[in-house]
């Protein structure tokens, strides 16, 4: 069908505005119109796994440059990879604190009965190779070398305050591996805050040297979770763990403080007399030190005196003043029998 020169004039012009309209768009003349962008949703967070959760909450791991407390444990410290040293766990507050460092054996060296069930039901093992503050024994030295190559990693070594005897057993039988060296045996000593009153734990430090594997494999390997100790060991665990909650007290001006609300200072006071008259009443208590008998019967003098004041209310400064007398008593005894001959 043939168009109208007036309809071919009216198709042109509808093409050629179309074209100019287009242009313009291109060149910015005319804004093209716009649809509405869609809208965009940010995406959900996915969710965290359990192994980040984890990684979140563990601690900062220990490191062998400078000793760390956490909840429940002081003083720890890491004496090699994996091998970490320091406190006697305050109850489920220091067993969930090693848990939370991934620790899967516990070796104390301390006298006191370790939570052997609370350990297991977090996973962990606990070893009981009590020693003296004297020195470490070739036995002792071999024994926990052996579980140090041979038990799972981490391990946590301790006594009582993580001071004295756990540093210098640590640094002794890594030293048997040829892991540390003596003088930097001696050094972790220092950074643990290792007592020079102690010189045999030095001693034992400087001295070691690495062994062989026939050695180490002669080590006795049956790692008891509770060992057999005198009653006389036990009592002095007691005493020295009711002198320390004293000290907390004390240093409270000689109220219970909030943070261990079931610390009573007469009842703490009155344990370790009667911890002290029950070891001086046993014929076992090492009766061929008559002279240990009679310092222990000075220490039980002036027990008494600090539990009286306490129960008459004295003035914080005089209870202070008695505590000291009960500190330098058993300085004096700890001086011969303890810190330099084995119990």
């Amino acid at each position: 069908m043939m168009l109208t020169r007036r309809t071919q004039t009216a198709a042109f012009t509808l093409i050629a505005l179309a074209a100019l309209a287009t242009m313009g768009s291109l060149i910015g003349c005319t804004p093209a119109p716009q649809r509405p962008a869609p809208a965009i949703t940010a995406p959900s967070a996915a969710p965290a796994t359990a192994q980040a959760v984890a990684s979140a909450a563990a601690p900062t791991t220990p490191t062998a440059d400078r000793v760390r407390d956490y909840p429940g444990l002081q003083n720890v410290a890491a004496f090699a990879p994996g091998v970490f040293n320091g406190s006697m766990p305050e109850g489920t507050q220091g067993l969930d604190s090693l848990a939370a460092l991934g620790v899967r054996t516990i070796i104390s060296v301390d006298g006191a009965r370790p939570e052997v069930d609370a350990a297991s039901a977090r996973g962990m093992r606990y070893i009981h190779l009590p020693m003296t503050y004297s020195g470490v024994s070739e036995e002792r030295s071999l024994q926990i070398a052996r579980a140090i190559r041979d038990l799972p990693r981490p391990i946590y070594i301790h006594c009582h305050h993580g001071k004295h005897r756990s540093p210098a057993v640590a640094a002794a039988a890594l030293i048997c591996l040829g892991t540390m060296t003596p003088e930097q045996g001696r050094a972790m000593l220092k950074l643990s805050g290792t007592s020079p009153s102690y010189p045999g734990l030095y001693r034992s430090v400087e001295t070691e040297r690495p062994r062989s594997t026939t050695e180490i494999n002669s080590a006795d390997a049956t790692f008891p979770p509770i060992a057999q100790v005198s009653s006389f060991v036990g009592g002095m665990v007691d005493i020295d763990h009711a002198y320390d909650h004293l000290k907390i007290i004390a240093a409270n001006n000689w109220t219970t403080p909030a943070s261990h609300p079931d610390l009573v200072a007469a009842a703490e006071a009155g344990r370790m007399v009667e911890t002290l008259r029950a070891i001086t009443s046993r014929t076992d208590s090492h009766p061929r030190h008559a002279d240990m008998l009679a310092m222990l019967h000075d220490n039980i003098d002036a027990a008494s005196k600090l539990e009286d004041l306490i129960v008459r209310k004295a003035p914080p400064a005089d209870l202070t003043a008695a505590m000291s007398l009960i500190s330098a008593s058993c300085k004096d005894c700890h001086k011969v029998y303890r810190d330099r001959s084995a119990w």
